[in-house]
């Protein structure tokens, strides 16, 4: 539930969208400020940090990146909730690993049932027991599976936003030419 909270704050907040001054015209922002700090897609004064997301179409204030995610850009105004987006997901998918694989393993140890010959389960169950212990074990052998595929790329992802974050800096400043 957690996760979907803050994939909500995340998608659906501003991340830092820069607005344009409403009483002036591009001309007239031309004159005053250097043609160099105005953005020509969405004329507004940009900042240092800011970039253009083209598919957004706006210039946005210390921009990461795009998010496919989230559908929505990372900036300076939900980086942090992105980033705890990201530590509960990977709790999350970690959780679901873990006790999959618990219970995997103690599948496998507590395969037998105690039932005497005098009772009538005793001649139906096992074969009933096999096929749900069957069924269980190709399910979380399943589950395992998903969960391993995305539980690395969830990590490296969380680890490069807490390595930009803590070194104040964003991806798109990263992999930029400038220094």
């Amino acid at each position: 539930m957690l996760s979907l909270i803050l994939w909500l704050r995340t998608q659906f907040s501003n991340p830092g969208f820069i607005e344009k001054p409403r009483d002036m015209d591009f001309l007239k922002l031309m004159q005053i400020v250097d043609p160099i700090q105005l953005c020509p897609d969405c004329l507004v004064i940009r900042t240092p940090r800011s970039r253009h997301c083209s598919t957004c179409n706006r210039c946005v204030e210390r921009f990461d990146h795009h998010c496919p995610w989230i559908n929505n850009c990372i900036g300076q105004q939900n980086h942090i909730y992105f980033i705890w987006f990201l530590i509960s997901i990977f709790t999350t998918i970690g959780f679901i690993f873990g006790s999959t694989l618990y219970s995997l393993i103690s599948m496998n140890r507590n395969d037998v049932t105690f039932i005497t010959q005098n009772d009538l389960r005793y001649w139906i169950l096992p074969i009933e027991i096999t096929c749900n212990i069957m069924l269980k074990k190709i399910v979380s052998i399943f589950v395992l599976c998903i969960t391993g595929f995305f539980l690395m790329p969830v990590l490296l992802l969380l680890y490069i936003q807490v390595r930009n974050f803590i070194a104040n800096r964003t991806t798109n400043e990263r992999f930029s030419r400038r220094p």
